[in-house]
């Protein structure tokens, strides 16, 4: 990937990178990292699930906005200057930039792996998308002339072919690079979306109802994963062995489903803010960081559990 576009953007990310490459390693096992919501910093999520703590803070620089942490834990989305120009923070400590990509972003999504990012702008009628991250990056838009009402979520699949979003109303509309594809209605506003890991598959919620869809794109027939014991599905995820997520913050609870089997219903004694993958594994962290204690979903269990993880005693010292 080349520098930021503008010399300036070159001259901060050169002087950044330097001071990251000199920043502390992480050491140990690393369940993924974490931003801190209070300085937008970035922090390790050191240990195994169950034996696990929030880490101190690795980056410093105040010019740096921490955003989204990568699925697999190979990358970290940051806002880079006042500009909020995207960039990536990479373990070693490397920072590249994100080309093609306009600035000041209000929204963006990271597809299941994080191998591609879609980038949306309220003022814009277009989606910007992302894909082979980290190392190859490729870009394109996405029109949204035909969706003037603005869209409320939106999600991209891994080879960033496909972006879904939820357009005010009802609808789920499955867009490509050629625009509309695809339109899925509910009664309700859709309330969650996800792709699942390196297909064109996702599940859709609206409410209390949650479907699975084959192929978005292309019409397919929905399959039901409405949990009852939810009410409204906050948020979803779909695992790369099949198993679905869901999470619904008013009811506090999280199911797991499999097509045609009996759902397995976990009390959070939280309220989860989303259900993201940790590290290619099998953990969802259910909540953010802003210096207490964070909730993950261990579903490498069965039952799936939820494990609590504290911060370490250093968590608050600089590096």
């Amino acid at each position: 990937m080349s520098p930021l576009p503008i010399r300036a953007g070159r001259a901060l990310l050169l002087t950044l990178a330097t001071g990251l490459a000199g920043a502390q390693q992480v050491r140990g096992p690393v369940m993924g990292f974490v931003v801190d919501a209070r300085e937008h910093g970035i922090r390790p999520v050191l240990g195994v699930p169950g034996a696990a703590v929030v880490g101190p803070q690795l980056d410093a620089a105040k010019q740096i906005d921490a955003v989204a942490p990568s699925p697999l834990g190979n990358y970290v989305l940051v806002w880079v200057g006042e500009s909020r120009r995207p960039a990536l923070w990479l373990p070693a400590g490397e920072l590249r930039a994100l080309d093609g990509v306009t600035p000041g972003a209000d929204s963006v999504a990271l597809s299941p792996e994080g191998s591609a990012a879609v980038f949306y702008r309220a003022g814009d009628s277009r989606l910007e998308v992302v894909s082979g991250l980290p190392d190859q990056q490729g870009t394109h838009s996405i029109d949204l002339a035909l969706l003037p009402g603005g869209i409320t979520a939106l999600a991209v699949s891994d080879d960033g072919a496909l972006a879904l979003v939820a357009e005010a109303g009802g609808a789920a509309v499955v867009l490509g690079a050629a625009g509309e594809l695809n339109r899925y209605y509910f009664e309700r506003p859709v309330s969650a979306m996800a792709f699942a890991p390196r297909t064109h598959d996702a599940v859709v919620a609206a409410g209390a109802e949650a479907v699975l869809l084959r192929g978005v794109e292309q019409p397919t027939a929905r399959t039901s994963l409405t949990v009852s014991a939810l009410g409204t599905v906050t948020a979803a995820a779909i695992a790369g062995d099949g198993r679905v997520f869901l999470a619904a913050a008013g009811s506090r609870k999280l199911a797991t489903v499999v097509p045609g089997e009996t759902p397995a219903i976990v009390e959070c004694d939280c309220v989860p803010e989303g259900l993201f993958r940790m590290n290619d594994t099998s953990n969802y962290r259910l909540s953010g960081y802003a210096g207490g204690t964070m909730r993950v979903l261990d579903a490498s269990v069965t039952p799936p559990r939820i494990v609590i993880v504290p911060p370490t005693l250093e968590a608050d010292k600089q590096p």
